[in-house]
This record gives C-alpha cells, sequence and structure tokens, in this order.
C-alpha cells in the first residue's frame, strides 16, 4: 500500500532497489498514503490523473501533463 499512486514502484527489475515516487521538492523518498514528505515535512498533493506527487503551485502534472484544477 506504501507505493499506492506510484506504479513505476512496482516495476523495479530483480536487484534493483526501487525507485518509487520522490518528493518534488527535495527528491526524497515518498509514501503517498502520507500527505507529507517524512525527509522535508513538505504537503504534498497528488495528481488526480496519475496520482504522482506534485508542488503546491504546479499548474500542469510535470509527470504526465494533466492540468491541475
Amino acid at each position: 500500500m506504501g507505493d499506492k499512486g506510484c506504479p513505476s514502484a512496482n516495476n523495479s527489475k530483480k536487484g534493483e532497489a526501487k525507485t518509487g515516487c520522490v518528493c518534488p521538492y527535495c527528491e526524497g523518498p515518498v509514501e503517498m498514503q502520507y500527505p507529507f514528505c517524512k525527509a522535508c515535512q513538505a504537503t504534498l498533493k497528488a495528481c488526480q490523473k496519475c496520482q504522482k506527487p506534485i508542488g503546491k503551485e504546479d499548474e500542469v502534472c510535470p509527470h504526465c501533463g494533466a492540468e491541475i484544477e
């Protein structure tokens, strides 16, 4: 459940580290079940289309290009 919203976290090959989601502020690992980054304590929101973390001021998702409402 910790990788919810981060499909790339489940696509690692055997022997490779999971990449998962990263904080758009500090690039630390993010578990999307929490509304903040544990590393830098930034409040996060997720893109409604791809569910990856985005910055508070983003108007367009940097991952999928969807407009943020």
